[in-house]
């Protein structure tokens, strides 16, 4: 089954409706499907002034971190165009290079990227996605499945490397729960200390003490 979420835009959610799409609240996500070997897909539609805005409030890092425990498979979809003035984006006090960068960290950590440049071409790609997803095998590859992507995504936090990851992932059982652990849960932690706990909850919660 093909789910959008049910507080998309009203374009969005009848014109996939129309092609078979289930309208749902989903926890995390603006679209979901499955891939061929039954997988979750996950992907999240960002506008671009959004997008600015949620990288700078914290929220991006937070909905990424939810779908890497709800999805295998995880997509940042970026609408509209990128414009850029006098090396900053539009509207924003964030740099060409911030933004890459970022979008980079991403990457590194397990999301895909995918540009449109309208709602309607966001319907016509997140359909095509479907149903490329759903094909096991492609002609030109095969898609290979990597190792644990929270894993990935943590040591994106200065001081975490791959046993620290670990170590977070046994000591609160996923990303979710981590996102709501506060400072004296994380300082409980061994080896966990103010500057390494501080990291953690800037990268997963925006900042907060």
């Amino acid at each position: 089954m093909r789910y959008v979420d049910s507080r998309e835009p009203a374009l969005i959610k009848d014109t996939l409706r129309k092609l078979s799409w289930a309208v749902q609240k989903l926890d995390c996500g603006d679209f979901c499907f499955e891939e061929a070997s039954g997988e979750l897909v996950g992907v999240e539609r960002k506008s671009i002034d959004q997008l600015l805005s949620d990288m700078t409030s914290g929220q991006l890092a937070r909905q990424v971190a939810l779908m890497c425990d709800a999805y295998r498979f995880r997509i940042l979809l970026i609408e509209g165009h990128l414009i850029q003035r006098d090396g900053y984006m539009a509207g924003s006090k964030i740099s060409w290079e911030q933004l890459w960068n970022a979008l980079q960290s991403l990457q590194d950590s397990g999301v895909t990227l995918q540009l449109t440049t309208s709602e309607a071409h966001t319907i016509q790609r997140v359909d095509e996605l479907a149903d490329y997803y759903e094909k096991g095998l492609h002609s030109f590859a095969t898609r290979r499945q990597a190792g644990d992507r929270r894993i990935a995504m943590l040591t994106c936090i200065p001081g975490i490397g791959e046993v620290r990851a670990k170590q977070l992932l046994e000591r609160f059982g996923g990303i979710a729960a981590l996102c709501q652990a506060d400072m004296p849960a994380l300082l409980s932690v061994d080896g966990f200390g103010p500057a390494r706990a501080g990291a953690i909850r800037r990268f997963l919660q925006g900042g907060g003490k």
